[in-house]
């Protein structure tokens, strides 16, 4: 029966106009009513409703029986299209509070759900008396209440209103509104921007230093201070240019294989109302040093060669390997030289030994550094044995390391102690970047 009292959409014309909004200011109280402008005026019939989205059908308005007509709100219409729809509502908080929220709402023909939502679309409300039989139609006959309390944090929520149209036209409408104890509502997100909390300054926390092999993939972070999103934008350059990811969000990261040694600026510019703050902070990119080193054996000494730059330094220690774990263990006898070329002296037949090789670089206002252990048999010279050109020395294991954790307490005492300083520190900046 209810088709007898269908109305032509295009012939009935609801009183108010359509408003844009151009600012904002928070509410205490928001009314999420259908067919509401952003303004709180009523739109009119065949217009758009700007605040609730439908979903996958045509969000037309107009009023097509008198038992869907609540005064206050406009009907919002899924046309002739017979089956499952939703109408979506969103909002925003501004900050964390506890909301309330009531109202009616009639539908045509038959509700689903009626649920809202936080933005990762898990739900915090639901109207628990749904679904309604199409064949009573309650909910077009009377209004339907509905209210809730929930405790939510800042951000963006949505109500969503799914119901079936069983034939003929379709459509609900709903007269509702949301209440807080303060004004912290808003029906845009930058409705909640106060530009005032731009700082005058503010600082980038990232690496300053890196240290580049060959076969480098390490992921390196830069952040700024966090802020709202949907109100200041953030924008980043690194100079010169290297691919980065991350533009328009609080941090960026760059691999470091799009690196090359030499200084790189990572600037960041966050703004909000016209007002604009940049901070930069310096990469100094240096080549990992490589610890290799050849061997010239005479009678009982070994002479050790390594080839390095002017700005890095070298630091030997020969362990007398009386265990034959290729590796110092405490209490075994150790000589330490540094410089480039270094002699040790001493060695015996058939004795086995291991060397560490220390490479330590300053560059810039960096320390790049690295080791290599080589294990080796001393062996009488007429066996003419070679390991790294030397005759009468039989390698045993070589391997190259910059693991902090390996190098013996014993030995820390005669190296640089800024090598501790700077590489713990780089590690506690590579671990506030992985987290």
């Amino acid at each position: 029966m209810k088709k007898l009292f269908f109305l032509l959409a295009c012939c009935f014309l609801m009183m108010g106009s359509f408003a844009q909004t151009n600012g904002c200011t928070p509410l205490s109280s928001l009314n999420f009513s259908t067919g509401q402008d952003g303004n709180g005026g009523t739109i009119a019939m065949n217009v758009t409703d700007p605040l609730w989205g439908g979903t996958s059908i045509p969000n037309m308005t107009g009023i097509f029986a008198p038992w869907n007509n609540i005064p206050g709100a406009v009907i919002l219409t899924s046309g002739l299209s017979i089956g499952t729809k939703t109408f979506k509502r969103c909002f925003y908080l501004c900050r964390d509070t506890i909301i309330s929220f009531s109202g009616v709402f009639r539908d045509d023909n038959q509700v689903n759900s009626f649920v809202l939502k936080n933005s990762s679309s898990s739900t915090v409300w639901t109207f628990n008396t749904a679904p309604y039989t199409p064949s009573i139609n309650p909910q077009c006959w009377k209004d339907i209440p509905f209210s809730g309390s929930v405790t939510l944090p800042a951000g963006q929520y949505c109500f969503e209103f799914t119901y079936t149209n069983q034939g003929g036209l379709g459509g609900f409408a709903l007269k509702g509104t949301i209440s807080a104890s303060s004004a912290i509502l808003s029906n845009f997100p930058n409705c909640c921007c106060d530009c005032s909390l731009l700082p005058n300054q503010f600082s980038i926390s990232g690496p300053t230093c890196f240290c580049l092999s060959n076969n480098c993939n390490t992921v390196l972070t830069y952040n700024a201070p966090h802020l709202n999103p949907n109100c200041f934008k953030y924008s980043w350059k690194v100079s010169p240019s290297v691919p980065f990811t991350g533009q328009g969000t609080e941090h960026v990261t760059i691999n470091c294989k799009d690196l090359k040694p030499g200084t790189y600026t990572i600037t960041c510019t966050i703004s909000c109302g016209g007002k604009a703050v940049t901070s930069t902070i310096t990469l100094t990119v240096c080549a990992k040093p490589s610890p290799a080193f050849s061997m010239v054996s005479n009678g009982s000494s070994v002479t050790l060669n390594a080839t390095g730059a002017s700005h890095c330094k070298d630091y030997w220690f020969l362990v007398t390997d009386k265990d034959n774990n290729c590796a110092y263990t405490s209490g075994e006898t150790v000589q330490f030289l540094a410089g480039n070329p270094v002699t040790f002296t001493g060695l015996v037949n058939n004795q086995q030994y291991t060397v560490y090789h220390f490479v330590i670089c300053q560059c810039g206002n960096c320390i790049c550094w690295s080791y290599q252990i080589m294990c080796f048999k001393w062996l009488p010279a007429q066996l003419m044995k070679t390991a790294r050109g030397a005759k009468g020395v039989e390698s045993i294991s070589d391997k190259e390391s910059d693991n902090l954790n390996g190098i013996p307490a014993e030995f820390k005492k005669e190296l640089p102690k800024e090598l501790f300083i700077e590489r713990r520190a780089d590690e506690r900046e590579m671990q506030r970047d992985g987290d």
